[in-house]
């Protein structure tokens, strides 16, 4: 299990709670943490706030770990869930089709592993309440336009699934960091190139085919979207003026992308596949099928090359000093992933293809590459742990630990008084009878 590292409940995070759709800070102009990002701060808040005090357990300990797992899991099988659903064009979970797309992409989650380089869901559930869960609310919403997009069905909104697609706009636009950069991209991708191939908007209306109700949905996307990146313009955490001019930060994505690539094999593998997935499907697959694949394959890859020239304009931060790291880059990841997954069952579906029992082979073994490197490493949690133990048990008022690894935050404690507020959560889950300070010794070198 990764160790907790939720960032304990800084007196900053609390104006967006009071504030849901930032209308406080359009009023007064005030600089706040996180202004556009309130469903994140609400589901994180309100599940750790809730769940430890349901879960049949004894320890209260077991129930703040238990309630972590039970968040990653939920996330995970949600997003597992749709992206298989995406390859597979099936609902049900029984499906040999779902299962067999299910089977090409769970190895690539990444728990451990190759984490650090691709993983869908970071070791911190704070991280995946800010990151993989809104990514998986916009898949959701994404599912019906890319489904006629990937498998060409038509796209059907009732007036109840209309209103229920219509409640998730505000849920997208005001969650993770990463929502307004991919939703601006797609909405390029799916009306601008349209209006651009066909030099007129009559022929590009045409090729959108869109009803009223979905051309609806598309606008409020598009407006919730720019209200969401305005409102950002007001983030404390924003960095100030020492931060990099435009063009050099420019200059450091490359820089930044050669490092999470060269940094551990996964996604050199998974680009591997995939190359070698279009190469078969272009020599031998001509027909439509094949070309339709190769054209979705395109597209991803295109989404890709904007996402991350879009990274630039936002994506610096003192901590992220070369802009493209494994978490801005999961939209990436993503693309990669459902291009390998639905071009490699394409072929696994295919009767025959020269090599095919080859191909087979090297799926299979790639596929045990990225599941032996997915190993448990769980150092940190049983650090953490014992920590968590000791403080427990403990009958100071102020404790030193001799554990240095984080405990509920990002960084080690060295000063009582900077773990005030990881006491008072601490005694909130019942884990100690009273709010207790401690530090720590400095790590070794």
């Amino acid at each position: 299990l990764p160790p907790i590292l939720i960032t304990e409940p800084g007196d900053r995070y609390y104006g967006v709670l009071q504030d849901p759709f930032g209308l406080e800070v359009l009023r007064t102009g005030t600089v706040r943490a996180n202004p556009n990002r309130f469903f994140s701060h609400l589901a994180l808040t309100t599940w750790f706030e809730q769940v430890p005090f349901i879960l049949p357990l004894r320890s209260p300990i077991d129930r703040l770990y238990g309630t972590a797992a039970l968040a990653r899991i939920g996330i995970q099988l949600l997003l597992l869930y749709l992206l298989a659903r995406l390859v597979s064009n099936r609902k049900r979970i029984r499906d040999h089709n779902f299962l067999l797309a299910a089977l090409l992409i769970l190895p690539l989650f990444q728990t451990f592993g190759f984490n650090r380089q691709m993983g869908l869901l970071d070791m911190s559930i704070t991280y995946c309440f800010f990151y993989a869960l809104p990514l998986g609310v916009l898949l959701l919403f994404l599912q019906p336009f890319l489904s006629s997009t990937m498998h060409g069905e038509a796209l059907r909104f009732s007036r109840i699934k209309a209103g229920l697609w219509i409640l998730l706009i505000p849920v997208i636009a005001l969650s993770g960091p990463l929502l307004p950069g991919i939703v601006a991209v797609l909405l390029l991708l799916f009306f601008g190139i349209p209006l651009l191939s066909t030099k007129s908007l009559p022929g590009a209306w045409q090729k959108w085919s869109l009803r009223p109700i979905e051309l609806l949905l598309a606008i409020l996307l598009g407006i919730a979207t720019l209200y969401s990146l305005y409102l950002g313009t007001f983030n404390l955490e924003n960095p100030d003026q020492s931060v990099p001019g435009l063009g050099q930060r420019y200059l450091q994505l490359p820089e930044g992308l050669w490092k999470l690539w060269s940094n551990k094999l996964g996604l050199p593998l998974l680009s591997f596949l995939l190359l070698i997935n279009t190469l078969i499907i272009r020599r031998q697959f001509k027909g439509p099928n094949g070309r339709h694949i190769r054209s979705i394959i395109r597209y991803a890859m295109l989404f890709a090359l904007l996402y991350c020239l879009l990274l630039p304009l936002g994506g610096y931060r003192d901590y992220r000093a070369d802009i493209i790291r494994y978490d801005t880059f999961l939209p990436v990841t993503i693309a990669l992933l459902l291009s390998y997954a639905l071009s490699a069952f394409f072929l696994l579906k295919q009767h025959f293809f020269v090599g095919k029992n080859g191909y087979r082979l090297l799926l299979a073994l790639s596929l045990l590459v990225f599941t032996a490197a997915d190993q448990k490493q769980d150092r940190h949690y049983r650090c953490e742990r014992s920590a968590l133990e000791i403080l427990s048990r403990s009958t100071e008022p102020v404790v030193k630990l001799q554990q240095s690894c984080p405990i509920l935050r990002w960084n080690s404690v060295e000063r009582p008084e900077d773990s005030e507020r990881v006491g008072r959560l601490l005694y909130f889950w019942e884990i100690t009878d009273e709010p207790k300070r401690f530090y720590q010794e400095r790590p070794s070198q």
